[in-house]
């Protein structure tokens, strides 16, 4: 989508947008950081936030993004996997992880069960899972729910909704979340204003930023 067939009123208010990227980086805490990025893409997250790591492993489908990820220069020492693990189990030895991250991935995940647990396998005690998804609950999704329009998640044009084959909300991703073993520390979310929309994320939230402790 080109920046001119945006909303007027988007347009208006982009400068006040903190996007997805910005937010989950500025939910990191610490440095010298072992991370795990689960849908990385091309790098570009990892590769902007650099300084807060010490070694990197990626993982993606897409061979292309991959390859780009690979070329780019971080300084330390990072490998990229091209694997499905909705469907496998990671190659990653118990307590590998500082950090494990995961942008605008999960909602393509074949099993979710499988990947939560594997991650909290991974992840170092006292680690952190920061993942980022779609809201289905944001206002505008329920409107369109109400005047029987299936919302779309994904500005992507391909497929139905993208391929997109999970749909969260803030209350029955919580409860997974911790049936899962996780302590959820924060519940967030990116966009424009997005300090304002930490007061009822799930209202006004159009994505869900998560912040957990294993």
């Amino acid at each position: 989508m080109m920046e001119t067939d945006l909303p007027l009123l988007y347009r208006i208010l982009k400068p006040l947008e903190k996007n997805r990227l910005q937010k989950t980086a500025e939910l990191i805490s610490g440095t010298k950081l072992s991370v795990l990025d689960i849908g990385c893409s091309d790098g570009t997250f990892l590769f902007e936030n650099k300084f807060r790591w010490d070694n990197i492993i990626g993982i993606d489908l897409d061979k292309n993004r991959l390859k780009r990820a690979k070329e780019r220069n971080y300084g330390l020492p990072a490998r990229f996997i091209n694997k499905d693990f909705g469907r496998l189990k990671m190659p990653f030895k118990d307590n590998s992880f500082d950090l494990v991250v995961s942008i605008a991935t999960l909602q393509y995940v074949y099993n979710l069960d499988l990947l939560f647990s594997e991650v909290f396998r991974v992840l170092k005690k006292g680690g952190s899972f920061i993942f980022e998804v779609p809201n289905m609950a944001v206002f505008w999704r329920r409107w369109q729910f109400l005047w029987g329009r299936l919302p779309r998640t994904s500005t992507d044009v391909y497929g139905w909704d993208a391929g997109v084959i999970h749909y969260f909300t803030c209350h029955d991703l919580e409860r997974f979340v911790e049936d899962k073993g996780f302590e959820v520390e924060r519940i967030s979310c990116s966009g424009i204003l997005d300090g304002l929309r930490q007061y009822w994320v799930s209202f006004l939230g159009a994505d869900i930023i998560f912040v957990c402790k294993k």
